[in-house]
């Protein structure tokens, strides 16, 4: 495989002066089941991959999935499924289109990583970043990073900085900001604060502005308007099964179309960075 551009790093864009737009997805993990479920000859004839290649061709959008290693059991009828079972069938195709990003978010559903000692989430961050690699090629994780239910502890953020990880994505309400930031860092970002240094683990903070499923599109659009205004950065987030045509929720087509057309408002606004 040779060498593909990468997409740009959020902080790079934002210490250059310009603004950076980062689209991500949490609890990534049924995606990439159904593509072993099915065995498709392309990634892309998943409807859900070929939704994102639409975004990414028509507005350069670049979306890291924030993965657990397995789900929890069955959910909606889903067999249990853990990244291993994906091996590298579909990795060059992976490789080749590396605006799809990928990253750790927990081990599954039931386990964030502040119930982990500190062994565990290093043996879990080193088994998922293999994992990673032997599907996607993707040798590094993604700048950016956010942790199941948005809480982590300092061993897993040192330890995320440690990667290469430059960004962690704090919480979209107060109530989680409060429950899960350092005190001073809570403090900053509860006060309407878009950023702030984690002196801890050196992690720069940003605040996931938008999360799509608790807003309308027209509503994330003025969301995102602002947020770049004020720090010339916004980020956006949603949830995997929100966007699935496999049965958790009869409201794919609708959160589809409203994120369309939210990626298209941010191409106005900044680059898509990972």
């Amino acid at each position: 495989m040779g060498v593909i551009a990468q997409p740009r790093l959020l902080l790079e864009v934002v210490r250059g002066g310009q603004s950076a737009i980062h689209v991500s997805v949490d609890d990534a993990i049924h995606s990439l089941a159904e593509l072993v479920r099915r065995k498709p000859d392309s990634i892309f004839e998943s409807n859900y991959f070929a939704f994102w290649r639409d975004l990414h061709d028509r507005f350069g959008v670049v979306v890291t999935h924030f993965l657990m290693d397995e789900n929890s059991g069955v959910i909606n009828g889903l067999p249990p499924f853990h990244l291993g079972e994906l091996g590298a069938r579909w990795r060059d195709e992976f490789y080749e289109n590396p605006w799809l990003c990928w990253g750790i978010h927990g081990k599954n559903q039931d386990t964030p990583m502040i119930c982990q000692t500190a062994a565990e989430i290093h043996a879990m961050v080193s088994l998922m970043s293999e994992k990673i690699l032997e599907f996607s090629g993707q040798a590094k994780l993604p700048h950016s990073w956010r942790s199941h239910f948005f809480v982590s502890g300092a061993d897993a953020s040192r330890m995320m900085r440690a990667r290469g990880v430059g960004v962690y994505l704090t919480p979209d309400d107060n109530r989680l900001i409060t429950g899960s930031l350092p005190p001073s860092l809570a403090a900053t970002m509860a006060k309407g604060g878009i950023t702030a240094q984690d002196p801890i683990s050196g992690l720069t903070c940003v605040r996931s502005e938008v999360r799509l499923e608790r807003t309308t599109a027209d509503e994330a659009c003025r969301a995102i308007e602002k947020a770049v205004a004020a720090t010339n950065v916004a980020a956006i987030f949603t949830h995997e099964h929100e966007l699935l045509d496999i049965g958790w929720t009869d409201q794919w087509r609708a959160r589809r179309a409203d994120l369309a057309r939210v990626v298209e408002f941010a191409s106005t606004l900044g680059t898509f960075v990972q």
